[in-house]
């Protein structure tokens, strides 16, 4: 209940209406002639003193100024940071592009795995009696309930995505050290293998001083130096790998080429010489025979340079044997190398046919358990 408080008025008849009005009208007229009593002693005060009214009105116009700036420069600072906001959004699209298509993959992988669920649960809907149909709409549900969890799933895998894309920066940060370290260890090995090309072609030149030695590692399918000595023409392949790592594979193979290549008739025969390792699956001093020319494998020959005249030597007497068949040599040489990539063919594809047995097991498996479980919800024998 409101207070009431009494007031006496003299009775004239400028507020004579005022008397016949309700209460609640009385009150709205008293408010009103408040409200107007209070503003019109400020403008009282304003006629009074012209002065303080021109300083009201000019604070007044200096607060509107500042209003209109500061909206104006909220607007500028709106513009500039959407334009580097799409700055940023444009920069980054590119980086995100491969993670977010790998994520689209997993969804829609995801979703063919549900297809698939859909069509299994169909085709077991076929099978089943309609005496138990009842029960197949409850499996049903339970289908459509699995359904919700892949959707979750996919959900997840989105919500998955945004942190994967957040992290994106800190692992590109990552891999461009990588990349600067790799980029700083290839040009250490490029310029260990110049530095072995020279102290070779050096050696070569001091233990050989009769003989003619040319640098041909740019001609290409010639080898590294060519050595001739009269009638005498042997070619060198000559790797220095950093120390810990073998010759490779790969270099034997190109070794092999280069003695095929019609290019060569003229070399007789070639070493492949590794400066401070080994060479793979070789022995040192291993001799074979490619294209009826005659190899030798050299290991650390920069620990022992002498090697080279030995090996030279060897060389020239095999090949001044003009009766000497070789041929045996050369097919033992090609099926021991083409035998050693069978047998790691075999172990491979066992590999490969072990690993799809297995899976192939745990899919039956799963499968079995999953038909076990449906005939269970409808009390039938499997």
């Amino acid at each position: 209940m409101e207070d009431v408080v009494e007031v006496l008025l003299n009775k004239n008849a400028e507020i004579s209406e005022f008397f016949s009005l309700p209460t609640k009208e009385k009150n709205k007229v008293v408010a009103l002639g408040l409200l107007f009593r209070k503003h019109g002693v400020n403008k009282v005060q304003y006629w009074e003193n012209s002065e303080w009214e021109e300083k009201i009105l000019s604070l007044e116009r200096d607060k509107n100024a500042e209003i209109v700036e500061l909206k104006q420069s909220l607007s500028s600072q709106s513009k500039e940071f959407a334009q580097s906001t799409e700055t940023i959004k444009e920069s980054q699209k590119g980086i995100y592009k491969n993670e977010i298509d790998a994520l689209v993959i997993k969804v829609k992988e995801v979703q063919n795995e549900s297809l698939r669920k859909t069509e299994r649960y169909n085709s077991l809907h076929t099978m089943l009696s309609d005496k138990y149909e009842t029960r197949l709409n409850q499996q049903q549900g339970l289908m459509i309930k699995e359904q919700q969890t892949l959707r979750e799933g996919i959900k997840d895998l989105q919500r998955r995505k945004d942190e994967s894309i957040a992290k994106l920066e800190d692992k590109l940060d990552i891999e461009r050290e990588r990349g600067s370290q790799l980029m700083k260890i290839n040009e250490n090995s490029a310029l260990k293998g110049k530095l072995g090309e020279q102290q070779m072609e050096n050696k070569l030149n001091l233990l050989f001083p009769t003989s003619e030695i040319m640098d041909v590692h740019k001609e290409g399918h010639r080898g590294d130096f060519v050595l001739k000595d009269k009638s005498f023409v042997m070619m060198v392949e000559n790797k220095a790998h950093n120390k810990g790592t073998n010759v490779q594979k790969v270099d034997i193979d190109k070794l092999y080429k280069d003695c095929d290549d019609e290019r060569n008739n003229d070399i007789q025969c070639a070493i492949m010489t590794a400066m401070h390792n080994g060479i793979c699956n070789r022995e040192d001093w291993e001799f074979e025979v490619r294209n009826g020319k005659p190899i030798l494998f050299l290991h650390c020959v920069s620990g022992d340079w002498d090697k080279l005249p030995l090996a030279v030597k060897f060389l020239k007497l095999v090949v001044e044997q003009k009766d000497l068949d070789l041929t045996n040599k050369e097919i033992q040489t090609r099926f021991k190398n083409v035998a050693s990539i069978i047998k790691r063919n075999f172990t491979k594809q066992r590999k490969i046919l072990d690993k799809y047995c297995s899976e192939q097991k745990i899919c039956i498996s799963q499968l079995q358990s999953m038909i076990v479980e449906l005939f269970d919800l409808v009390k039938m024998k499997y």
